[in-house]
């Protein structure tokens, strides 16, 4: 009998597994057999399993088809195979996707971390092995990372402190600077991060950027300060002529008599500030515009995704959404390219369960307080303005019994329950029955807003 992995049950794994890669005869094709095989053959005779004693046969890559055959009939057996004989995927594979799923969600966590307060975002990336606590490796992160908030990225570098200085040395050593024009390499350099605001912050980047650029060009100017002024100018002179507010605009003649004597008391090659103006002029530099909240980087590698029909609050009405699970909240969109959601659900101090079908609807699960507490939600009206939820519990229909399974037990492993919420709510209670008020009640099949 021929059988996938998945069909082994208790009962077969009980004896032990003696795996071997068996020779069997070619005779007939078998669909689309996976690059990774073994075949297991069970011995009986054995009480002991273990499957660490797997042998896998590592199929050749290109070969993408397989045939075996697997005799069932006890009169076959010794002949040409085994009655007890299985497929099977090499399991250290799924264990290396697991772990680097594991590790993809641990990296985007801490990128958002970083993007919202640097400090405490380096010490879990640190404390989850993707940088040493050295300038060196968290200056070779922020130049590499993406995701990072590059106005988070300046402002870190920019910090007075001994530590952020020696980082942002090795984050201006990334840069290749050889042989490229003042220009390019100021483009380079102001797309790699958000130049912060304070003048002492803008003074120390600029410093380290002009010492770098020189010492990997060191015929262009006479001293460093040289190229510090005039890449200083060469900013000022993209905003006069490219801020909508600026209301004087700077000409050709204008830029090169600014500049004057700054090269050791000489001037520098007219011909040089004439083509940086050009270059300017007829392209602005692209400064990083953070315009976009952090809440989009929450939708990188969520925990679950997909749609559900959502049950409306004052109408009843079902809607089909789709839902985002991450970061312990539920978010649910419109539509899939969407950016913002239509709601957030926190998943803090609830409980998830499934309930009847109802309203035509099946395999329902809601979410609830059993506290009899309002849900903490939020969702956007139809004037696009953020407005508090008022639910006690928010009623979802999946698509299949197995889809809303799984969805429970996503939400259930998300939930995280807050000790100070539970206090508050033990100090109620205790108020309540003193007064001898009647307690709230959390019975899903009464009339609540969701």
């Amino acid at each position: 009998m021929r059988h996938c992995i998945s069909d082994v049950t208790d009962a077969h794994i009980a004896p032990k597994l003696n795996c071997e890669c068996q020779p069997v005869r070619q005779v007939r094709h078998r669909e689309k057999m996976r690059k990774y095989h073994a075949v297991i053959r069970l011995n009986s005779t054995n009480s002991n399993s273990d499957l660490s004693t797997l042998d896998l046969a590592n199929i050749d890559e290109s070969q993408n088809e397989l045939d075996f055959v697997l005799n069932v009939s006890a009169g076959d057996v010794g002949t040409i195979g085994h009655p007890n004989m299985y497929y099977t995927i090499d399991s250290r594979r799924l264990a290396s996707k697991h772990k680097k799923s594991q590790h993809d969600r641990k990296l985007l966590y801490g990128v958002k971390q970083f993007n919202l307060e640097p400090e405490r975002g380096l010490k879990y990336l640190e404390e989850s092995g993707f940088v040493d606590q050295t300038p060196e490796s968290i200056a070779k992160f922020l130049f590499r990372q993406e995701r990072l908030s590059k106005k988070q990225i300046g402002k870190f570098l920019g910090s007075h402190h001994e530590f952020n200085k020696e980082v942002l040395l090795h984050f201006v050593q990334c840069h290749e600077f050889t042989q490229l024009l003042l220009v390019q390499a100021l483009r380079q350099f102001l797309w790699s991060f958000r130049l912060p605001g304070e003048a002492m912050q803008i003074d120390r980047v600029m410093d380290a950027f002009a010492a770098h650029y020189c010492s990997q060009n060191p015929n262009i100017f006479e001293e460093r300060d040289t190229c510090f002024i005039l890449s200083f100018s060469i900013i000022m002179l993209n905003t006069a002529l490219h801020n909508p507010n600026a209301k004087m605009k700077i000409t050709a003649e204008q830029f090169i008599k600014q500049n004057k004597g700054i090269n050791s008391g000489r001037d520098l090659a007219s011909d040089m500030l004439d083509a940086i103006f050009r270059n300017i002029k007829e392209e602005p530099f692209k400064i990083p515009d953070e315009t976009y909240d952090d809440l989009m980087y929450t939708f990188f590698s969520p925990e679950r995704e997909g749609w559900l029909m959502k049950q409306g609050g004052s109408w009843k009405s079902w809607k089909r959404r789709w839902f985002v699970l991450n970061d312990r909240c539920l978010y649910y969109f419109q539509h899939t390219a969407e950016n913002v959601p239509k709601g957030i659900i926190p998943l803090e101090n609830v409980r998830v369960r499934s309930v009847e079908d109802r309203d035509g609807k099946q395999f329902v699960f809601e979410i609830y307080s059993d506290m009899a507490e309002i849900i903490k939600g939020c969702k956007t009206d139809s004037n696009g303005t953020v407005v508090q939820g008022n639910h006690k519990y928010y009623r979802l229909s999946a698509t299949s019994e197995e889809d809303r399974d799984e969805w429970i037990q996503c939400i259930q492993e998300s939930i995280r329950d807050n000790p100070f919420h539970k206090i508050i709510s033990d100090k109620k209670a205790a108020i309540r029955r003193r007064s001898g008020q009647r307690p709230p009640t959390s019975n899903p099949n009464e009339n609540q807003n969701s």
